[in-house]
């Protein structure tokens, strides 16, 4: 199965972390806040929805 790391950041604290997405739309973080806040993908980094896409061109 294909994966791939994305680091992510809290939109509350601002806390970076990484998440593991994997090819059947799972996503495994580590490391993460306690906010229970939003986060995103760091800087031009792909979500989950563009990855999955970026997949299923290939």
């Amino acid at each position: 199965m294909r994966k791939i790391t994305v680091m992510q950041e809290c939109s509350c604290c601002g806390k970076t972390f990484p998440a593991v997405y994997s090819e059947n739309g799972d996503i495994e973080y580590s490391d993460a806040c306690d906010c229970e806040s939003d986060f995103y993908p760091v800087s031009g980094q792909p979500s989950i929805g563009e990855w999955m896409e970026i997949w299923k061109s290939l």
